[in-house]
């Protein structure tokens, strides 16, 4: 169990280094839009607001690798780390489902890797 709570939480780390690259290195691009369904002429306004996500994104992803390696050291220590992160993660992905009916795509695939996840790590 123990092995897949780490791949478990790879996947959201990956997950989450990916909507970063989108919402701030790749901010404006064609794969941009696609995926957050902006227009051009919203790329001035909407920058702000999409590189602070991006930001809380990579954040997130960071913490879940910190805590992969804090668990190899300290098994309690990298075990709360996960819990806290992969729960932010699950709670967003759950609040999106619920009010977002048209996000749900993206909010399963935020979210049901991060629970998958957390029930690793809880019981390993």
């Amino acid at each position: 169990m123990y092995f897949l709570s780490i791949l478990c939480t790879l996947v959201v780390v990956v997950i989450h280094f990916y909507i970063f690259y989108l919402e701030v290195p790749a901010y404006g691009t064609d794969k941009f839009r696609q995926v957050f369904h902006t227009l051009p002429e919203n790329d001035a306004a909407l920058k702000p607001v999409f590189n602070n996500l991006g930001v809380y994104n990579l954040a997130l992803a960071m913490i879940l690798l910190l805590g992969i390696l804090a668990r190899a050291v300290s098994d309690g220590v990298g075990r709360g780390m996960l819990m806290s992160g992969l729960l932010v993660v699950a709670i967003a992905g759950g609040y999106l489902w619920k009010t977002a009916p048209d996000k749900r795509r993206a909010a399963y695939i935020q979210g049901v890797p991060a629970c998958l996840a957390l029930v690793c790590v809880l019981f390993s």
